[in-house]
């Protein structure tokens, strides 16, 4: 039957039906979309979370950031992007390593509830849900400065997988202490001044999370960092190579960077 349905190489294409063929009850109601908003393709997207851990070992440095599924469709959802190659699309939040997803959030789905409960915020709470995923403890995950902030290196550190995290972090609203603040110089002459001065707090006294390192570097402007993983602040040589206008060629240089950077 089908040999006689699917014609030549039956075989496989009997594989590829089976793989990709589904079936509803229609006796089932139909969930809202407030709390189920992809609920025709969740079973689909709970396999594919479940696949995504099984085929990756995972080592111990990973990052998180937002995803975006391009499309030019269609749909309530959709979220207006002008600053990605991929366009407008779904907005998904994902953990990954070397460039493979091992999980991921969407996030036109409500967050984990007793994260919220807990007093974090949406995005917060999709984060630490994705890091209660990754197969064991003490992984460090780099984040931007959209995720940063102390209550999320607490909250990630005292959560299942004790999870150290590093990023960028914005200097207002997110806990940078005062003392590392460094004012942003409009002057050129001044800016060269204070170029790679380095300011840094050291957060103590909470049981639940060890020490919290937050660092200001100013380079073209002031940039700040906040790490659970770093151990020490010192500065390391680098090397890159640079346009050389008399030798009209590319020529090596090295340079100093701050250890976190």
């Amino acid at each position: 039957f089908v040999k006689d349905s699917f014609g030549k190489n039956s075989e496989k294409k009997w594989k590829m039906w089976k793989l990709f063929f589904g079936v509803q009850d229609p006796r089932k109601a139909t969930p809202t979309k407030k709390t189920h908003p992809n609920w025709k393709i969740d079973p689909f997207l709970a396999w594919m979370q479940n696949v995504f851990r099984l085929a990756w070992n995972f080592g111990k440095f990973g990052s998180c950031d937002e995803q975006v599924i391009g499309f030019t469709g269609k749909h309530e959802d959709k979220q207006r992007i002008n600053y990605k190659d991929e366009g407008d699309g779904f907005l998904v939040d994902s953990v990954a390593e070397s460039g493979f997803t091992y999980c991921f959030f969407f996030r036109n789905q409500p967050a984990p509830n007793h994260y919220i409960r807990q007093g974090y915020s949406p995005t917060h709470a999709r984060v630490l849900h994705l890091f209660d995923l990754l197969p064991s403890k003490n992984h460090v995950i780099g984040l931007d400065n959209l995720f940063m902030s102390v209550k999320l290196c607490t909250g990630a550190y005292s959560g299942k997988n004790q999870v150290q995290i590093h990023g960028v972090v914005r200097r207002t609203g997110r806990g940078v202490p005062p003392c590392v603040l460094q004012e942003f110089q409009k002057n050129q002459k001044e800016a060269d001044k204070v170029r790679g001065t380095i300011k840094a707090a050291v957060f103590e006294g909470d049981p639940s999370c060890p020490s919290i390192i937050c660092m200001s570097y100013y380079d073209a402007k002031d940039v700040y960092f906040m790490s659970t993983a770093a151990t020490e602040i010192k500065w390391v040589e680098k090397e890159r190579k640079v346009y050389n206008k008399e030798a009209q060629k590319l020529v090596r240089m090295k340079f100093l960077r701050p250890k976190i950077v």
